[in-house]
């Protein structure tokens, strides 16, 4: 009597529960029933019915709630009316052949799309079937989804996968999932290095003359007299007035060096600025903060 129970309780524990909320689970619920109910006593067998049917739930429970049953056999007409799918083995065949990846679409959710309606496929087209032809027909369809669900990536993925000739989809399947992420984080790295030039170039301005971040290279006040030469006069503007305030007091030969040696003007203007009235001179240092 012992023994009996356990058996009993052993078997309720291997019902899963179903909701009806998504078809494709009826048919493990099924397949868990049948094999609990082959695998109990016949003494037994009522008070294992209504142990199955306390696992229905949801729109499954609101079914059967009402409904005589007196047998697994009524109740598994009953659930496969309801919740079987009633397409036939040609219409899924050729759902099946003709899914493809959507741009955008990720491989996981590609692959779940594929792996269901494998499922729904074999569960047709072995009902009622040996197992021994289940087994057949399940394997046979499994060879054609490889090749469908390979030919369906897309093309970044599809030659990358069907260059390693995978012989199960199972392995296709993982491996696309990878060249995915490594796909994936390439693109990403690409668009940050990119990103960031662009950011500079384009964004936020900056000169590479005078490395000021408020102007563009091409608007440099420097840039047409040479990179080095910019970088030098690029002192400030203090050092420039100091320079020639120092000259408005000695119009001597410092003058003549000290320009030379900034190379803020040339010779020629040197030698005139030597000459000239103060007048002049204060013109010409108007002049020089321009270039500033």
């Amino acid at each position: 009597m012992n023994n009996t129970v356990l058996s009993l309780e052993t078997n309720i524990k291997l019902v899963p529960f179903f909701n009806g909320e998504d078809s494709a689970d009826i048919y493990p619920y099924l397949s868990a029933c049948d094999f609990v109910m082959s695998n109990v006593d016949n003494n037994i067998k009522p008070v294992l019915l209504q142990a199955i049917r306390t696992k229905l739930s949801k729109k499954a429970f609101a079914i059967t709630q009402h409904r005589d049953v007196d047998d697994w056999a009524g109740l598994t007409h009953l659930l496969e009316s309801n919740f079987c799918a009633k397409r036939t083995p040609g219409y899924l065949q050729l759902e099946l052949t003709s899914t493809r990846q959507s741009q955008g679409e990720s491989v996981h959710d590609y692959s779940t799309k594929i792996e269901n309606l494998l499922n729904e496929l074999c569960n047709v087209s072995t009902k009622g079937k040996s197992t021994t032809d289940a087994t057949v027909i399940r394997t046979y369809i499994k060879e054609i989804t490889l090749t469908t669900y390979i030919e369906g990536l897309l093309p970044h993925l599809r030659t990358m996968i069907k260059s390693r000739n995978f012989e199960t989809l199972e392995d296709a399947m993982k491996a696309s999932l990878e060249e995915q992420k490594i796909y994936q984080s390439s693109k990403e790295t690409q668009r940050i290095l990119k990103g960031g030039n662009q950011g500079r170039n384009n964004n936020q301005k900056y000169c590479e003359i005078c490395n000021r971040n408020n102007h563009f290279t091409n608007q440099c006040r420097y840039g047409n007299r040479g990179q080095d030469t910019g970088q030098q006069n690029f002192q400030s503007k203090k050092e420039t007035l100091a320079l020639c305030n120092e000259a408005t007091e000695s119009f001597s030969n410092e003058c003549t060096f000290l320009c030379l040696k900034k190379k803020f003007y040339t010779s020629e203007i040197c030698s005139l600025f030597k000459t000239t009235s103060k007048k002049v001179l204060n013109e010409f240092e108007f002049e020089t903060n321009k270039l500033v």
